[in-house]
């Protein structure tokens, strides 16, 4: 289970500390997929967070808004 205290991504709040979490989490994903290379671990949100985001929410059959929720 993922916890973050505000939303991370596209048009969230994107606290440093929540983006880190979502960002592990991304490299976790993209491992267990082979998608791609790993996010780096900066706290900040770029493109490459936002896109692998909205992979994520496609592969579970939600909206892809390119946001996480907290």
């Amino acid at each position: 289970m993922i916890r973050i205290q505000a939303s991370v991504g596209q048009g969230g709040l994107n606290r440093a500390a929540d983006v880190r979490v979502v960002q592990r989490a991304l490299n976790a994903y993209r491992r267990r997929y082979r998608y791609g290379r790993e996010i780096p671990e900066t706290g900040l949100v770029s493109s490459d967070v936002v896109q692998t985001i909205q992979d994520f929410q496609s592969r579970l059959g939600v909206a892809p808004s390119g946001r996480w929720n907290g």
